[in-house]
């Protein structure tokens, strides 16, 4: 598969950047709920590639998917791409501005390095789904 490295280090550093926010929270007195929403879109795009490339074994080129099964993941890859894309994209312009406004804003300073953290995930997930294009 064209691309795997960049699915196991975008992995477990999601793992990392999640746990890190949610103990930060702890320290900070933030609601774990709200910090985890704010990586639900990177969450999601990971489980998925996680579940089409790593588990189902299929690639982003349909030539090389190998079986029938692996023709099916990589025509659900296709469908998800754009859509994934979109809403990473979509999901880190809403993030980008709450830390401006945790920036700009002296009573949710506390939520600033999360908010950084997520920004910097949905960047590398972006990064992650983009460089995985479905191919015929």
């Amino acid at each position: 598969m064209e691309n795997r490295e960049i699915l196991l280090v975008f992995l477990p550093s999601l793992f990392i950047a999640v746990v890190a926010a949610l103990i930060y929270s702890g320290l900070v007195k933030l609601n774990p709920f709200r910090v985890v929403i704010q990586f639900v879109v990177p969450i999601a795009a990971a489980s998925s590639m996680y579940a089409i490339f790593l588990v189902g074994r299929s690639g982003t080129v349909r030539q090389l998917s190998g079986s029938s099964r692996g023709q099916d993941l990589w025509s659900i890859w296709a469908m998800l791409w754009p859509v994934y894309l979109l809403m990473i994209l979509g999901s880190g312009i809403a993030i980008l501005v709450w830390v401006i406004m945790c920036a700009v804003q002296k009573r949710r300073r506390g939520w600033l390095p999360v908010g950084v953290v997520s920004l910097g995930m949905h960047v590398f997930a972006f990064l992650t789904v983009g460089s995985n294009f479905p191919d015929a």
